[in-house]
């Protein structure tokens, strides 16, 4: 996946050869919250530390996250985490 600007600065790294194969969709935080496991609280003070996309505005109140941003995010969790075993 493209490397994600944030996510870069915290050395994650995210395979681009993924994000091609899926279709990027507009995530709501409750969305989020469901796909990732985390609550909101903890979203907004990993985004906060920029260890977590931040939500982009559509106008007025809507805040929205893009899937594949949201997807390589994880994907570089669990690489982390596989390579912390090795």
């Amino acid at each position: 996946m493209a490397t994600h600007g944030r996510a870069a600065t915290k050395g994650l790294q995210m395979n681009s050869a993924n994000i091609a194969t899926r279709e990027t969709k507009f995530l709501r935080i409750r969305q989020v919250t469901e796909r990732t496991s985390l609550h909101r609280s903890t979203i907004y003070e990993r985004i906060k530390s920029s260890d977590f996309p931040p939500p982009i505005r559509l106008g007025g109140n809507i805040s929205v996250w893009v899937s594949t941003e949201i997807d390589g995010w994880m994907e570089a969790k669990v690489n982390v985490a596989r390579a912390a075993m090795k």
